[in-house]
């Protein structure tokens, strides 16, 4: 196998994690005065963190509390992020396979931590080596100083480490940092927006990617 380690994004390569996220979103705007959204639409906006999310989300709704929807949305969200939270197929197989490869397994998401790490505990027991999710002050990704100190700190030569997403986010930051950039269309973006974006390889299922991991 060719990679040494394999750091994946969250939301939309290894969870399918929109309808928590759109009920979380909803009921922020809500408990705020707000219209609630469609899953459709929310899922057009993530990928920037929750912020931005938030910004995208309300920026036809005039004169808004931003903080406030934050902290209603954290508040919320926290408590229900794995109600409707679930691997996509076939992930927990490759990450198992992974696992018994010795290949290194880090998760790198512009979600913040605590949810990430709430998630990660739930749904993959054991097969995560670090989880590293957005702390207020530190840049998100496509910014590449976080997964440049993730792969120093591992000692992994960058010849041997691939960042896995799902969105333009996740192709930007493998570019910014050096390393091979993996798409996956199975997530919150298309397989046409990928190629737009600059995706260099594209797999369409978990088990198409695990096959290619394995003939490196």
């Amino acid at each position: 196998m060719r990679y040494d380690l394999l750091i994946f994004d969250l939301d939309g390569t290894v969870l399918d994690t929109i309808e928590d996220l759109a009920i979380a979103m909803n009921h922020a705007r809500e408990v705020c005065g707000l219209d609630p959204q469609p899953l459709e639409m929310v899922k057009a906006m993530v990928g920037n963190g929750i912020r931005k999310l938030i910004e995208r989300s309300t920026k036809d709704d005039g004169e808004v509390d931003k903080d406030r929807i934050y902290r209603e949305f954290m508040s919320f969200y926290d408590e229900h992020c794995t109600d409707n939270t679930r691997p996509y197929k076939g992930i927990t197989d490759l990450l198992k396979t992974l696992k018994e490869r010795k290949v290194k397994i880090y998760i790198l998401t512009n979600k913040p931590a605590a949810p990430s790490e709430i998630l990660i505990r739930h749904c993959f027991p054991g097969l995560v080596d670090e989880v590293r999710g957005n702390t207020e002050g530190i840049p998100l990704k496509p910014d590449p100083t976080v997964i440049n100190g993730l792969i120093e700190r591992s000692g992994i030569e960058k010849n041997k480490c691939a960042l896995v997403g799902d969105s333009e986010v996740d192709i930007h930051t493998a570019k910014n940092a050096n390393i091979d950039s993996i798409s996956v269309s199975w997530g919150f973006k298309t397989r046409a927006f990928l190629e737009e974006n600059g995706a260099d390889i594209i797999f369409d299922s978990a088990e198409n990617l695990k096959k290619y991991l394995e003939n490196q």
